[in-house]
């Protein structure tokens, strides 16, 4: 029995090599070709393309926004460097921080401001700047021609700087 079961596999196995040499060769079906001329890639080029294009615009219009703050900041490098009084300087840095305050808040709100009020409202238009804490040395400097300490005035320049860059 065995034998004659092993003579039964052995033609089942001869069988299936006459079919598979049968067969052929196997045939692949051809490539596709990779082109960027499909629907999908122009769609995604008009995607990416507008995405650019309105990030720079965002850009272009914060630059545009923002570039009183640049032209304040060299004004009171140039401020910082003048061979002047302090007290005149700190007369100067009032009138730059009028000005700024004017553009981006409106001459009605700012221009009838001065004093501790003129400086609270410095204080509440941007954050960690204590122009209340200096307000006896800007009195003494603009309204009485007293000379302010080189501390003082750093401090004060420091505070112009930071209310610059970050008021509202």
């Amino acid at each position: 029995m065995n034998i004659k079961l092993f003579f039964i596999s052995l033609l089942v196995c001869l069988q299936q090599e006459k079919v598979i040499n049968n067969i052929g060769p196997i045939l692949e079906p051809d490539p596709v070709l990779f082109t960027f001329e499909t629907k999908g890639w122009l769609v995604l080029g008009i995607l990416v393309f507008i995405s650019i294009l309105i990030i720079a615009l965002k850009y272009y219009k914060s630059y545009k926004k923002n570039l009183y703050r640049r032209n304040a900041l060299k004004k009171l490098k140039a401020i910082q460097s003048e061979n002047s009084k302090n007290h005149l300087k700190i007369n100067q840095l009032n009138i730059l921080l009028k000005q700024v305050a004017i553009t981006t808040f409106g001459r009605e709100k700012v221009a009838n401001m001065y004093g501790e009020d003129w400086l609270l409202f410095l204080e509440s238009t941007s954050k960690n700047t204590k122009f209340s804490n200096y307000s006896v040395v800007f009195s003494n400097a603009i309204y009485e021609n007293e000379d302010v300490t080189e501390v003082d005035f750093k401090t004060i320049i420091q505070l112009t700087k930071n209310w610059i860059q970050s008021h509202a």
